[in-house]
């Protein structure tokens, strides 16, 4: 009995060391996080603090509190009336969750499997990500159905066992620094908050053109290499080719002659983003012709098309350095499917292998570069036609 009790907490840990904790709990309102449905009995009729089952509930909610002061992002999925639930938040003197806990609401008539698809998506979030907790065991059910990839646990019978069952949830057992948890709380709190604004903004391009967004350049070098490893190995929705350089190649990568390599930072309204961008580029051979070996952003300022202003970077710092034309190409994944038409979109030709139809010829040394399944694409750096650089009034030239 004891050596299965230790093989399986092995057998958990090892888990955990090769799959990331997830990062985010979804949870149902109605019989979950009180007695009751809001919308039949009103805030008087829940059941929440009372004795027995409502100190259950305020119980559940209080471990929930621990995990958001641990890093796990709170999310709300419920088929209800928003402004019944929020007044439970606002109003109820029994509860130990409060409105601001909650990082991504969706709170309408709307199958909750639409709810997840877009908390990840605002959240910028895989849904192997998510942790859905929930009473009903319709909803439970599909979800495992719908979206197999969000962890679905089996609530205990008992409201009184939940506190503990959802702290010892392994799929939310973190071994990491509770700094850099919440450092990364508050990052997806301004993400959200972003995605809010930007949803009901009238016209999102003239949005975004007022929120003083300051993009800078900041140089490779021994200081700034390790977030730039970090980068590599932890981007994986807008990256281009997935290239996971480490230290070394990285700095092999700068070695080359003509390599024109640089970090990207933000700032706006909604915060100081950090370090969130990486670009590569480098002569392989031909004089005049650089390849792109690495283009990547996080993907929580994903939608402030900043990848255009990196775009335009690379462009001006290439020409200045000689160069006529850049190279560049998509390998495609499950993984980086939102960049799949980003070079297509921002002015690059798709390479049609030297045809008849290419005003560009591949150097041979290139085509060597290439994954077997890449979409390969080129453009003329003085023709270059990038879109929405017109939103960054507020950019610096600034580097760091």
């Amino acid at each position: 009995m004891g050596l299965n009790l230790l093989a399986e907490g092995l057998e958990a840990l090892i888990k955990r060391m090769s799959k990331p904790a997830c990062k985010a709990l979804v949870l149902d309102c109605d019989n979950t996080l009180w007695g009751g449905v809001i919308g039949e009995v009103g805030l008087s009729g829940i059941v929440l603090g009372q004795d027995g089952l409502g100190q259950a509930f305020v119980a559940f909610q209080q471990a929930l509190a621990l995990l958001s002061d641990s890093g796990v992002i709170l999310a709300i999925s419920s088929k209800n009336e928003a402004n019944d639930v929020w007044q439970v938040f606002d109003r109820h003197p029994a509860m130990a969750l409060h409105r601001a806990d909650i990082i991504a609401a969706r709170i309408d008539w709307n199958e909750k499997t639409q709810h997840l698809q877009e908390i990840a998506a605002e959240l910028g979030l895989g849904l192997d990500s998510l942790v859905f907790w929930d009473d009903n065991p319709i909803e439970r059910e599909k979800i495992r159905a719908s979206l197999p990839m969000v962890v679905v646990p089996e609530p205990p019978p008992e409201v009184a066992d939940w506190p503990s069952a959802i702290l010892s949830l392994n799929a939310l057992a973190r071994m990491t620094d509770t700094q850099d948890d919440l450092a990364k709380k508050a990052q997806y709190q301004a993400r959200a908050s972003f995605e809010s604004a930007l949803r009901s903004a009238p016209d999102g391009r003239v949005f975004l053109a007022n929120i003083e967004m300051v993009p800078r350049c900041i140089e490779l070098d021994e200081a700034t290499l390790p977030r730039a490893v970090q980068l590599c190995a932890k981007t994986n929705q807008f990256n281009l080719r997935l290239a996971r350089h480490d230290e070394a190649a990285l700095k092999k990568l700068t070695g080359f002659v003509g390599c024109e390599a640089f970090l990207v930072a933000l700032q706006d309204k909604f915060g100081d983003h950090g370090i969130t961008g990486l670009v590569v580029a480098y002569r392989p051979g031909r004089e005049d012709t650089a390849f792109l070996d690495t283009f990547l952003l996080s993907c929580r300022i994903l939608g402030r098309h900043v990848e255009a202003w990196m775009l335009d970077r690379l462009r001006q710092r290439l020409l200045a350095a000689g160069y006529r034309y850049l190279v560049a190409e998509f390998i495609p994944s499950e993984r980086n499917t939102p960049a799949a038409r980003f070079l297509d979109k921002h002015g690059l030709n798709l390479w049609q292998g030297n045809g008849t139809t290419d005003e560009f010829v591949m150097p041979d040394e290139m085509k060597a570069l290439f994954a077997p399944s890449s979409q390969r694409y080129w453009v003329d750096l003085q023709r270059w036609q990038i879109p929405y650089l017109d939103i960054f009034r507020h950019e610096s030239s600034a580097t760091a």
